[in-house]
């Protein structure tokens, strides 16, 4: 890989990417969402108070969680392929693509820099959100690691989304065509997968669905790893017990045993989407390298590589059975 060349197409993706008001409109907007949500959730509980709720500080500090890992989780999932989903059909569109091929830039180099810079800005905009979160540590009920297993799937999630923007980027060189093809698949998993849940739910007296209903869906994912959260003293339903409010996530309906735990299908869903994110590099670096060589069935380095990237990930995933399939 041309060092001097990664490196200088680098820096005229982020400049590409930053450049203009539209990055800081988009951060702006993203940022007063997650205020809106915040608030409006914090004057629901005062509401609760006042009507006699006995709510104690942990009890508003992981409902205000709650409430801001999901905004932010449903903000992401939607925005986090937004950012790569043009990087290699702006280019066919722009008819500078087969210059990018013919410079020393190496079809790896091409990808992984568009995808970097995708992941950048989506790391900008978690790193954003994590001020918000001093709010829950006031009121307390969350500890080091209850944040950092919901910051961990947050960004597994997004770095997932990245991929697929720039996969549907690269197999429809067209933006238009790459932005319906990829929030097609997102609805699909986000609402689908839940809709099939409710369905199961209904038709077998409102139980709990089986978890490989929801372990694809990003939403259920952080649902999921915020319900491991222990209650914090005496719970009712009345007092926004996560499991209340993630019950309809991580179960297909709602669940009024506010003191049990949501099921651990997080740890499956890590393992399932860094397997999808590695197969979808996977396609898009074919995909440009084929296109590079005039050979579709050509077996790079890069090939081989990802493949080795594959069968590592394929023995985690069989060795850490008993791990996440305990949620399953």
């Amino acid at each position: 890989m041309n060092q001097p060349a990664l490196v200088a197409l680098l820096a005229k993706e982020f400049r590409t990417q930053m450049r203009g008001s539209r990055p800081a409109v988009l951060l702006a907007s993203y940022l007063a969402l997650l205020l809106l949500a915040l608030f409006w959730l914090y004057q629901t509980l005062v509401g609760q108070v006042q009507q006699g709720v006995p709510l104690i500080g942990p009890q508003i500090g992981q409902a205000l969680f709650v409430g801001l890992t999901l905004a932010v989780q449903l903000l992401l999932v939607f925005l986090a392929p937004a950012t790569t989903l043009n990087s290699i059909s702006s280019e066919h569109e722009r008819h500078t693509y087969d210059i990018l091929l013919a410079t020393p830039l190496s079809a790896a180099g091409m990808v992984l820099s568009k995808l970097l810079v995708g992941v950048a800005f989506v790391g900008l905009l978690i790193i954003a959100a994590l001020p918000l979160y001093s709010i829950v540590v006031l009121f307390g009920g969350v500890a080091v690691g209850d944040l950092g297993r919901v910051v961990l799937t947050v960004i597994i999630t997004a770095i997932t989304g990245c991929t697929l923007g720039l996969a549907c980027s690269v197999l429809t060189r067209q933006t238009y065509t790459a932005t319906l093809l990829c929030y097609t698949v997102l609805v699909a998993v986000t609402a689908g997968t839940l809709f099939a849940a409710n369905i199961w739910s209904a038709l077998h007296g409102l139980a709990a669905a089986p978890s490989s209903y929801l372990v694809a869906n990003p939403l259920s994912a952080v649902a999921s790893a915020l319900g491991q959260a222990q209650p914090p003293g005496i719970v009712t339903v009345n007092a926004l017990r996560p499991a209340t409010l993630l019950g309809l996530l991580t179960r297909g309906s709602l669940n009024l045993n506010v003191n049990e735990l949501a099921p651990p299908f997080f740890r499956a869903t890590w393992l399932l989407y860094s397997g999808v994110a590695l197969s979808l590099i996977w396609v898009a670096l074919h995909t440009v390298e084929a296109h590079q060589h005039r050979r579709f069935l050509r077996f790079s380095r890069s090939d081989a590589w990802l493949l080795g990237l594959l069968v590592l990930w394929a023995m985690l995933v069989w060795f850490t059975q008993a791990w996440w399939q305990a949620g399953l």
